[in-house]
């Protein structure tokens, strides 16, 4: 019996291309017979960045080398050389007796240079003479153009050529004068003494004093100066008789003092003695808006004056007159006080009193000695200039101003208040799933507590801090917090603290994954780290990184897309998901991208 072929039974054997060469698979059967087919082309070099191997100089090439990353093949190829930097350098001319150059290059890179020196030229002096004078020798001078100089051929000075004596200051009445002589050539001098004058006098007769004008001695003076024996005798002065006139009532009384001559004066006034009245007796009584008379008599000569009696005015209690009913038109009310603070400062407010144009505000420390503090129109007023931890008390007058005048009420009842720091403003983020809180610091504030809630009506002290801003670290994941903040100074050792700020609230949530990508086997492969109570992790992918879909889910800490597809780039974000609680997934990672190789 004929048994048919079983035909050929082949397996198969995959080589890949390489750069030069092509990929192909090859099919062999067992019994000896094979064939080629499959073919995939070279894949070609795949070179890097060109890199500096041989560096170029100001003459010489240098060369560049660049490797295939899929085998060892390399090219290379020349750079060229660099050239000279050149730095010019000016020229500098030869002296007597230093060297001098031209001007030439050098290079910055290597030795090259095209100095030339030019020779010291050596001294070339010149002869200029000197002639003598009265007082100096004479010689020559011989001097190079470079300074350098020496002096010869001295000479003997000439000596002085005086001209006559003439007079330089004239002589006087007690001084001597001097004369001089000068040299005709160099107009040095002498000088020498010319004896004075002495006086030249003249005799005046004498005059005797009067009362009231002055006389003199007999006295001679000199026609050339200002020599005098003058002696002047004053007046005599007047020899007065004194008589006394005494004063009245209404005359002043004095002293009339008469001289021989005839002069006088007048002096020693004593006022009028007045007149001497008796006591006032009332002729009509004043009234609160009339006015009332007294009248009274002298005692010696029997004048008699009067005089009004003021109005006795109103006598004012609550703004009614206690003795005609009349009403006070310039009463003013006392306003009613109230006290909290504003911005952790005392704010005072009170009623409006009918007819106040302004309040005064009355301040103090201890609630018993009041001093006058500020002024305004409001009705409120919030006290700026306090120190924290000190006790304020406040009172006002309303104060109206009539034509000028300002009528007060009486002062208002005290209040008071201690003296916080301002409450602070809160805002409230979300950092690694965790509620962080942030606020402006407070002025005086040197610490701050925080206070926590987990349904926003019953708070509990939780933590301090002296910053501005406090992470809740310890919050737990998925669940919703509410929160406060106090500011607090300490003030002789003592907390003093501001009022609750605004509240704020916050789910929170798991931290987003911190990720990092590369390639494995040419696919990308995405890393994470653990995140803190996450069961799974969701990718999502996009090809243009703003779209992106959900792609898959993971329970590992690394996820390699192995779908992804040849030369193709690929963006990826995570999100840690919690499946106990929905809402406390966290957001996504940020995104991070490669281009799939395979």
């Amino acid at each position: 019996k004929e048994i048919p072929a079983t035909g050929h039974s082949y397996t198969s054997v995959v080589t890949e291309p390489t750069c030069t060469a092509q990929g192909y698979t090859t099919y062999t059967c067992s019994c000896g017979d094979s064939y080629v087919a499959d073919y995939k082309d070279a894949l070609g070099h795949s070179f890097g960045e060109w890199t500096v191997t041989t560096a170029p100089t100001c003459t010489e090439k240098g060369v560049e080398t660049r490797y295939c990353s899929g085998c060892d093949a390399t090219e290379t190829r020349d750079v060229d050389a660099l050239g000279h930097a050149l730095v010019h350098h000016d020229g500098k001319a030869a002296t007597c007796t230093e060297i001098g150059w031209e001007a030439y290059d050098t290079c910055s890179r290597c030795d090259y240079t095209t100095y030339k020196e030019i020779a010291a030229t050596g001294h070339h002096h010149n002869a200029v003479e000197t002639a003598p004078t009265c007082t100096a020798k004479g010689y020559t001078t011989h001097t190079c153009a470079c300074g350098d100089s020496y002096v010869d051929s001295y000479t003997d000075a000439l000596g002085h050529s005086y001209g006559a004596w003439t007079q330089t200051k004239a002589p006087t009445c007690t001084a001597k004068g001097t004369e001089a002589k000068t040299c005709t050539r160099c107009n040095a001098s002498e000088t020498r003494g010319v004896n004075a004058l002495g006086h030249d006098l003249k005799h005046h007769a004498a005059k005797a004093a009067t009362c009231t004008e002055k006389g003199w001695a007999a006295y001679d003076t000199c026609s050339r100066c200002n020599y005098t024996t003058y002696k002047e005798i004053p007046a005599t002065d007047h020899n007065y008789t004194a008589a006394v006139t005494a004063p009245t009532c209404t005359e002043k009384g004095y002293t009339t003092h008469t001289c021989t001559c005839g002069d006088s004066y007048v002096d020693s006034h004593t006022n009028a003695l007045g007149h001497s009245y008796g006591a006032w007796a009332q002729t009509k009584a004043p009234t609160c808006t009339a006015k009332g008379t007294d009248s009274r008599s002298c005692t010696r000569c029997g004048q008699t004056e009067k005089r009004d009696v003021a109005a006795l005015l109103h006598d004012y209690k609550n703004g009614t007159c206690t003795r005609c009913g009349e009403k006070d038109p310039n009463y003013v009310a006392a306003p009613v006080l109230k006290i909290t603070t504003s911005a952790g400062k005392p704010q005072i407010s009170w009623n409006a009193v009918d007819g106040a144009t302004k309040y005064w505000i009355y301040r103090s420390t201890d609630g018993k000695t009041f001093k006058y503090y500020d002024s305004t129109t409001k009705t409120s007023y919030t006290n700026k200039s306090t120190s924290i931890g000190t006790t304020y008390y406040y009172k006002v007058k309303a104060v109206k101003t009539v034509d000028g005048t300002n009528y007060t009420s009486d002062l208002s009842g005290a209040k008071s208040i201690l003296c916080k720091p301002a409450a602070p403003t809160m805002s409230i983020y979300r950092t690694n799933g965790k509620p962080q809180l942030k606020w402006s610091a407070v002025t005086g504030a040197t610490k701050y507590w925080i206070y926590r809630s987990t349904d926003g009506v019953n708070f509990s002290y939780y933590d301090s801090t002296t910053k501005t801003s406090y992470t809740n670290s310890g919050a737990a994941s998925g669940k919703k917090y509410y929160y406060r903040v106090k500011a607090v100074a300490v003030v002789n050792g003592t907390n003093v603290t501001s009022a609750n700020s605004n509240t704020k609230s916050l789910m929170t949530t798991l931290a987003k994954p911190t990720v990092s990508i590369t390639t494995s086997n040419g696919k990308p492969k995405i890393t994470w780290k653990a995140v803190t109570g996450a069961d799974k992790y969701y990718l999502y992918r996009s090809t243009d990184g703003k779209n992106f879909s959900y792609y898959d889910s993971t329970t590992k800490l690394s996820y390699t897309n192995t779908g992804a597809k040849k030369n193709t780039k690929y963006y990826y974000k995570v999100k840690a998901i919690c499946s106990a609680n929905t809402n406390a997934n966290s957001a996504y990672s940020a995104v991070v991208s490669i281009k799939a190789t395979k």
